[in-house]
């Protein structure tokens, strides 16, 4: 696996090229961190955090989340029988 979880199994497995894909991922990381951290024009890209529970309480929270997946599980299920919106390739 190429994924985070199946280069640090591999990896615990003693495959080299997993050791080595985790220790350069983990140096470039480092160093983008800092970059970015330097830098005040990355940083101002950046936005703010937001916790959904500050602006609409817990509970509205849960109803716009919900609401959000349930018209997408809606899009995603009408798009399965129409494939009204799949782009031909």
């Amino acid at each position: 696996g190429g994924c985070g979880s199946g280069s640090l199994w591999r990896a615990g497995e003693g495959q080299m090229k997993l050791i080595l894909a985790i220790i350069f991922f983990s140096f470039s990381n480092f160093l983008f961190k800092t970059l970015i951290d330097q830098s005040e024009g990355l940083t101002s890209l950046m936005g703010v955090p937001v916790f959904l529970p500050d602006w609409l309480t817990y509970l509205g929270s849960v109803v716009v989340l919900a609401l959000f997946f349930g018209a997408y599980y809606i899009f995603v299920s009408w798009n399965e029988e129409t494939d009204a919106a799949v782009l031909e390739m």
